[in-house]
């Protein structure tokens, strides 16, 4: 939202995992198209990012901490309701206790769930993008990114473009986790 020039004003996160992030101000047609599918693009990357940097023992304690220090950190500057401040410390708190605490192979393991996880986000959230409307906090708030991004796209929200949308971000995800795989893979095969 801030790189779009919409601003970001803060981030809500609730008990049944669903979250709204809330721009400043108003976006283009361009800029809702990139704040649609950034979490949907950009948590794979993440997850090939964590994984890239957990290739050691040392590599993952260090990933795992950032990680938690990110969460951490992210809470205190965007996140404005309690339940949500919670989970996101507890997380990062779970993430540094994780680098702190774990042996040897076991972290560099922990780093490549977190990483797979964060690969398969589309995939976890399949059912949110094929939804006629985006459910938050359990109530039906508003159309869902795959909408908006075919709205600012095509726009329409014909179902076509809906899926569209949705199939190519679920392919996204797959392809960054078989990529993720491989490079495990290969890692076992050489390593």
């Amino acid at each position: 939202m801030a790189l779009t020039g919409a601003g970001f004003d803060r981030m809500e996160i609730f008990r049944d995992g669903s979250g709204l992030a809330h721009a400043s101000g108003g976006a283009g047609q361009v800029a809702r198209a990139l704040i649609a599918a950034a979490g949907y693009m950009g948590t794979p990357v993440w997850g090939v990012t964590i994984l890239a940097a957990s290739r050691t023992q040392r590599g993952a304690r260090m990933a795992l901490a950032a990680l938690g220090l990110l969460l951490a950190l992210s809470t205190v500057a965007v996140v404005s309701n309690r339940f949500g401040q919670i989970a996101i410390v507890s997380t990062g708190a779970a993430a540094l206790l994780v680098a702190a605490a774990l042996p040897g192979r076991a972290v560099v393991i922990a780093a490549h769930v977190v990483a797979a996880q964060a690969c398969i986000n589309a995939v976890v959230d399949i059912r949110v993008l094929f939804r006629p409307t985006l459910v938050v906090n359990g109530q039906a708030v508003r159309d869902s990114d795959a909408h908006a991004m075919a709205k600012a796209t095509f726009g329409t929200t014909d179902d076509w473009a809906v899926w569209l949308w949705a199939a190519l971000w679920l392919a996204w995800s797959l392809a960054l986790l078989y990529a993720v795989f491989r490079i495990v893979r290969q890692r076992a095969v050489t390593g």
